[in-house]
């Protein structure tokens, strides 16, 4: 008995220390990020999916997607595609933070646009299925959603709309990756970047530098 004790130690020692380690991580890192955030400058973050395993250990302590939420200085990215966050709780993050706080991103792989099949993903294979993009175990590998597909599913969500899924997709990004160079906006001067949709969110027409790209 006292040999089996001791073989099932070593087998689950690392375990637990690796339990207690991650424990001790949760305990702190909603104040080392609020201590980040009061240091560093504006940063968009991703905050994909809300329910990550450190949180679930966290039990009701505040977690890294509590401090992305209660913090209006940090943009926060947001993969929209209703798979790697739940809709009603993309719903509530964008009302939190507000459409000028949240960049809506896509996380896209090659398997945008295409048919359902295997696709590469670095030195990864991964399993389109038209929806989503999974390794071989299940686990979410990226996206299929395009840029418009999300703009379409975010104006939908109750208490959103169209205006403001448009600035997610656009001025809101296009303020934290232009730094003052008023990107994702349509002005005098300005680059002339344009997507042109109809009223079921279908892209008619993109334009890059003001000249024709895409047209249907």
């Amino acid at each position: 008995m006292a040999e089996r004790f001791r073989t099932n130690w070593r087998v689950q020692a690392p375990l637990l220390v690796f339990l207690l380690v991650s424990l001790a991580l949760a305990f702190v890192v909603f104040r080392s990020f609020l201590l980040t955030f009061t240091v560093a400058a504006s940063v968009a973050l991703m905050l994909a999916p809300l329910q990550t395993s450190l949180s679930r250990r966290l039990g009701h302590r505040a977690g890294l997607a509590a401090a992305l939420l209660d913090n209006r200085d940090v943009v926060t990215g947001l993969i929209a595609d209703g798979h790697h966050v739940d809709p009603v709780l993309l719903a509530l993050a964008i009302r939190l933070k507000g459409p000028d706080r949240v960049a809506l991103t896509t996380d896209q792989t090659a398997a945008a646009g295409m048919p359902p099949g295997r696709f590469r993903l670095g030195d990864r294979s991964v399993l389109s299925d038209g929806e989503t993009v999974r390794l071989e175990d299940g686990t979410l590998a990226g996206s299929v959603a395009t840029m418009d597909r999300m703009v379409t599913l975010v104006a939908l969500l109750d208490g959103v709309g169209l205006r403001a899924a448009v600035q997610m997709a656009t001025s809101t990004p296009g303020t934290v990756a232009g730094r003052g160079r008023g990107l994702g906006r349509i002005r005098a001067g300005g680059p002339a970047d344009l997507t042109v949709m109809d009223g079921d969110g279908q892209v008619q027409m993109t334009l890059i530098g003001g000249r024709v790209a895409f047209a249907r």
